[in-house]
């Protein structure tokens, strides 16, 4: 009896690179591509029955499903093995195990309320930003160079404005600031880079291993840049504050206080 695999999420982790490689090397030919879109391949077997398998190149498409699950039957049949065998070896490259994370990861934000943004980039298998209250956005990133962790990411820019506000500062003053921040962010345990001269943007993050991930400490992570975000923008607030009136960067200052603001401490009151 063969088992036919019908688990849509299951088809859809399937990576369409695995997929593609894994015909390469079993000899399958390319005969035609529509490039960015997809590649047909075709393979004659010993009885001279000619096979044709369509891997499209985007897992947003609509039939990319439809397709996978072609793929898997069709070589299963040409193989004679089943389809779980064949799954599991197109699986082998990591991307379902990526997929089911990055689904359970949305899971998880979905039942606390919170808005979600997914983005495609050459650098990460996958890219999810966070929308808190107030200003407060965090980044929840798979790196491609990471195969067994995802990174909870946010940042303050310190750029334009505020970065001319920040330099009309007694020298003295700037180098109370960077110690100031060096100090409480690795009290607070997040990690940092960024802060230098001139300060053009600080970026915090800490990584999460896909063995200890929890919704818990998923939660906790996103917490802690949320808190370290809060933080740096609140000495900036303090530092810029005592320029005089006609010196401080006003729009800077209004950011600063949306994000220092109590009511937009976002991640600690949305998950209570």
């Amino acid at each position: 009896m063969r088992v036919t695999i019908t688990d849509q999420e299951a088809l859809r982790a399937l990576s369409w690179k695995a997929v593609g490689a894994y015909l390469d090397a079993a000899g399958w030919r390319r005969i035609d591509d529509i490039p960015g879109k997809s590649v047909a391949y075709q393979h004659t077997d010993k009885d001279g029955r000619l096979w044709e398998i369509l891997v499209l190149l985007r897992d947003d498409l609509a039939d990319y499903v439809s397709r996978m699950a072609d793929a898997v039957t069709t070589l299963a049949r040409v193989e004679d093995r089943s389809e779980l065998d064949v799954y599991d070896d197109l699986s082998k490259s990591g991307e379902a195990a990526v997929f089911k994370v990055r689904e359970q990861i949305r899971k998880w934000l979905a039942e606390e309320g919170l808005l979600m943004e997914y983005f495609r980039d050459a650098d990460s298998r996958f890219n999810l930003r966070v929308f808190l209250s107030g200003e407060q956005t965090v980044n929840i990133v798979q790196p491609i160079s990471k195969a067994d962790s995802v990174i909870i990411a946010t940042h303050i820019l310190l750029q334009d404005e505020m970065g001319v506000g920040f330099a009309k500062l007694p020298p003295q003053r700037q180098r109370d600031v960077i110690l100031d921040l060096l100090r409480d962010l690795s009290l607070l345990g997040v990690e940092f880079r960024g802060i230098g001269n001139p300060l053009t943007a600080i970026h915090f993050f800490v990584p999460i291993f896909f063995d200890g991930l929890t919704k818990d400490i998923l939660v906790h992570r996103m917490q802690l840049v949320s808190r370290a975000l809060i933080l740096s923008a609140g000495i900036f607030l303090h530092a810029l504050e005592e320029l005089d009136e006609s010196d401080r960067p006003l729009e800077a200052t209004a950011r600063l206080l949306r994000f220092v603001d109590p009511t937009a401490d976002g991640l600690l009151k949305a998950v209570g």
